[in-house]
């Protein structure tokens, strides 16, 4: 049996409407699993916001991959280390937070477990809250907490103003950073030359699977990368146009398990 590296996304992919992994898709994640293939998650959340659902799911197992950020982070479960990390440095950010204020538009980041904001009116505390389940804290400013440099800062504003203003940012810091759009309200921003698809190939290497031997889910325009490159790309039905384009194959969506039932019929039954 050739072993498989299978890397899953999180919001839409993984996780259904009501935020959880489906009792059938653990179920079949943990078969795969005790048959010798490796499961990592490659979300765009934080390590923070992500962390609680990996421990989830890969408890007891002897292996378990979590990259964060949309792949700037990347954690052993089982070591418990960080084996890859890219961060943009503290001079890139600040700079990036000058920039950001004169368009107008506001930003976060993740630091020590937290979710830090400058501006309380300017996000749903409770939703993001209940979503990452890790505290919101208000601070005077964040220049003060970014330290040597962050795997990540958030832009945030009105889907208009981000729209307009997403290739100034992108011409602005061109080779600097990756400014990914996650939401229509948010531009995640993450070193330069780092996606999903660049980590995913770290994975492989750490566990040495070749690329022609993933199988990789997701649902969004930031999974597009480790869509193409995984030998066998898997959009989730309710997947953006764009993904669904590029994938090998769509499969049921999040709601309706479609990663068990593609692993099913994909790995555990051929």
């Amino acid at each position: 049996m050739t072993k498989k590296l299978i890397c899953v996304d999180l919001d839409g992919t993984l996780l259904n409407s009501n935020n959880e992994i489906s009792k059938e898709t653990k179920k079949v994640i943990y078969e795969v699993m005790n048959k010798g293939h490796k499961m990592a998650i490659i979300t765009g959340r934080d390590y923070y916001s992500s962390i609680h659902v990996a421990r989830e799911l890969f408890k007891g197992s002897t292996s378990g991959i979590l990259s964060s950020s949309n792949g700037a982070h990347v954690f052993d479960l089982c070591s418990n280390k960080v084996i890859y990390e890219h961060k943009i440095n503290s001079d890139v950010l600040k700079d990036l937070m000058d920039f950001s204020k004169s368009i107008g538009i506001d930003y976060m980041l993740y630091k020590d477990n937290k979710i830090m904001i400058e501006k309380i009116d300017t996000y749903d505390v409770d939703l993001i809250h209940q979503k990452n389940k890790i505290e919101v804290l208000l601070v005077k400013d964040l220049k003060d907490w970014v330290g040597d440099g962050l795997n990540k800062i958030i832009l945030s504003a009105n889907p208009e103003k981000i729209i307009g203003n997403y290739e100034k940012i992108k011409e602005k810091y061109n080779k600097i950073i990756n400014p990914v759009r996650s939401m229509p309200q948010f531009i995640d921003c993450i070193p330069y030359g780092i996606n999903k698809g660049v980590s995913m190939g770290e994975i492989g290497r750490y566990y040495g699977i070749g690329m022609e031997d993933t199988i990789s889910f997701g649902d969004g325009d930031n999974d597009i990368e480790m869509i193409v490159k995984a030998g066998c790309g898997v959009s989730m039905k309710n997947g953006s146009l764009n993904l669904k384009k590029m994938a090998d194959f769509i499969c049921l969506t999040n709601d309706n398990d479609g990663i068990a039932d593609f692993l099913e019929n994909y790995v555990i039954n051929s």
